[in-house]
């Protein structure tokens, strides 16, 4: 709970001073038209794809429509990069209960920690670009499969991997999300060999993801 604390501090101090210019701001302001264009009734043309790339690659457009969905209690820029940074400190909890998890309270409190206090993570965090959303979807898809393999929870591990394929949605280089989300599903299979009830939702959740 401290590390989060301190996590959250990290990326909330002088989040006003954040200046929102050129790909920093530009998923929100497609967020804001996406609203405008449901105001007004133009469903035909929303869009299907996200901002163009540096690489000339398009970009999906989930990051965009999750602005969109903020933007209906409050347009501001500051009030969702609040929330980009809250998300990232979120995360940085959910890294101590992997950790915690995986090979005990050390290593978790230790992960969180340089989590929380990583100059990358808090300069990503702070803005409202397709990369902010990135590091949170990487570390919520896995806390929520593996909590799904050590509960054996049939339906959280179909939710972890529903929410993996809703992520990588949000940003191109997200598609990688798969190959983390693969290898967490062939760990439910191999752990889930004297109880075969697991393994269909295990392969469920992977072609879900593909």
């Amino acid at each position: 709970m401290a590390v989060s604390m301190v996590a959250f501090a990290l990326r909330v101090f002088a989040l006003d001073a954040v200046r929102h210019y050129h790909d920093f701001g530009a998923p929100h302001g497609l967020g804001i038209g996406i609203l405008e264009l449901v105001e007004r009734g133009e469903l035909s043309s929303l869009p299907l794809f996200g901002l163009l790339s540096g690489i000339r690659v398009v970009n999906p457009a989930g990051a965009s429509y999750f602005w969109a969905l903020i933007a209906l209690f409050d347009r501001g820029a500051y009030s969702a990069t609040f929330i980009s940074a809250a998300l990232n400190a979120l995360a940085v909890g959910m890294t101590f209960g992997i950790g915690r998890r995986l090979f005990g309270p050390g290593v978790g409190l230790a992960a969180s920690a340089l989590m929380a206090t990583s100059l990358w993570s808090i300069f990503t965090s702070r803005g409202l670009w397709l990369q902010g959303l990135l590091e949170f979807a990487s570390v919520a898809a896995m806390y929520f499969i593996l909590i799904g393999i050590a509960l054996r929870s049939r339906r959280r591990l179909v939710f972890g991997m529903a929410f993996t394929a809703l992520m990588m949605q949000t940003y191109i280089a997200a598609m990688a999300l798969a190959a983390q989300a693969i290898v967490l599903c062939g760990l439910a299979l191999v752990t889930s060999t004297r109880n075969r009830t697991f393994n269909r939702p295990a392969v469920v959740g992977g072609l879900l993801c593909v």
